[in-house]
């Protein structure tokens, strides 16, 4: 607890927002893509704070938004877990609905149902990463859902795939 209401002041006083997202992995996925898409302009200026999981996620939505008046937006798995956090984040403490957004949201109508981060990236990409380093090391499983392979990494995987996608020309993904 203490931790997360140190976490207040860190936040540059010149940030235009706060983006919470609920760990390590979505916020390199969220500055990898705005580097490789060339659209950093995009993101300057939101202060994105990842958490460790749905749970830490609420409280320091909850915490935030009594200590400031900047924006503050919420991007969430659209797993269980997820829709748990934006149920509480809307209907309990009464957050606005268009601030809690899902990665289900952004891959269409048939994909919303327990999507997560990485079902952001073309299914060839996280062929080649499990490749480069092994199920067995980063591949928790695999499931084949709408037609491509879904990827759940091991806690390993989660920590290589966003320092390999940084180092991965696009070409090659």
């Amino acid at each position: 607890m203490p931790r997360l209401l140190d976490r207040y002041n860190t936040i540059p006083a010149t940030s235009r927002g706060i983006l919470l997202v609920e760990g390590a992995s979505d916020e390199a996925f969220i500055k990898i893509a705005a580097d490789k898409l060339n659209c950093r302009a995009t993101i300057d200026g939101v202060h994105i704070l990842p958490n460790t999981g749905t749970d830490s996620l609420v409280l320091q939505a909850v915490i935030l938004r009594a200590e400031t008046d900047r924006p503050i937006w919420i991007l969430l798995d659209s797993d269980e877990n997820g829709r748990h956090a934006r149920d509480l984040l809307i209907k309990r403490f009464k957050m606005n609905q268009k601030d809690v957004l899902e990665y289900g949201r952004f891959l269409g109508s048939q994909y919303r149902e327990g999507a997560e981060a990485e079902w952001l990236f073309p299914p060839k990409t996280m062929e080649a990463f499990v490749k480069k380093f092994g199920e067995d090391l980063v591949l928790k499983s695999k499931a084949k859902k709408f037609g491509d392979f879904r990827y759940d990494f091991t806690p390993e995987g989660k920590e290589a795939f966003p320092e390999w996608l940084r180092k991965t020309r696009s070409s090659q993904m």
